[in-house]
């Protein structure tokens, strides 16, 4: 049987970044690296379909195999076996390829090019182009909550301050992950303790 967290791979979380996992061991690194060029086939497909949505699109068989292979690397990873973890990560691979194949035969499973399916720890919502958009994200995402580029763009210029305009000044990909407060005005000491923080 496959438990609640094993319906998808393990995610690749940049162990490797020891801002922001300083007790990471070498194997876990090793074995982290490894799941990332799976981490951005499935990122591709849940673009393509939605989010974790490709395993409703295929057989019952082809979804048994996606279910063993998902069981098997959580297993390598736990056990911080990279070799392990190498080969079911080319299982999976393969399996994407499978599925998506499977899949795309059908025009009507792929999600429309202007509604992201996005995730986060807290839930799932969708974000549209326009709002104009927005009845026809409904109907394919029923009980989503919906926002359009614009919202989001209002909610980041709410976020905004000093500490995450420098790093996203300074770190060229650099991701928010979590928001907490920080004072109106953040000078370079704040910084310094901010990265003095994470570092070893």
């Amino acid at each position: 049987m496959v438990r609640e967290g094993q319906r998808r791979p393990p995610e690749y979380a940049r162990k490797h970044d020891r801002i922001l996992h300083r007790a990471a061991t070498a194997k876990e690194i090793e074995c982290d690296l490894i799941l990332a060029p799976l981490q951005r086939e499935l990122e591709r497909l849940d673009g393509k379909y939605g989010y974790d949505r490709l395993p409703q699109l295929i057989s019952v068989d082809m979804a048994a195999r996606w279910a063993k292979a998902c069981a098997g690397l959580h297993e390598a990873v736990g056990g911080q076996d990279a070799e392990k973890v190498k080969a079911w990560v080319i299982v999976c691979l393969r399996g994407l390829a499978a599925m998506d194949a499977e899949a795309s035969a059908d025009p009507d499973n792929l999600l429309p090019p202007d509604i992201w399916d996005c995730v986060d720890d807290e839930g799932s919502f969708c974000i549209i182009r326009h709002a104009a958009l927005h009845e026809k994200a409904s109907k394919l995402r029923p009980g989503r909550r919906i926002y359009t580029t614009r919202e989001v763009a209002v909610a980041l210029r709410q976020m905004q301050n000093a500490v995450v305009d420098s790093v996203k000044d300074l770190w060229a990909g650099a991701e928010i992950v979590g928001v907490t407060k920080t004072p109106a005005v953040v000078d370079d000491a704040d910084l310094e303790q901010v990265f003095a923080s994470g570092s070893r």
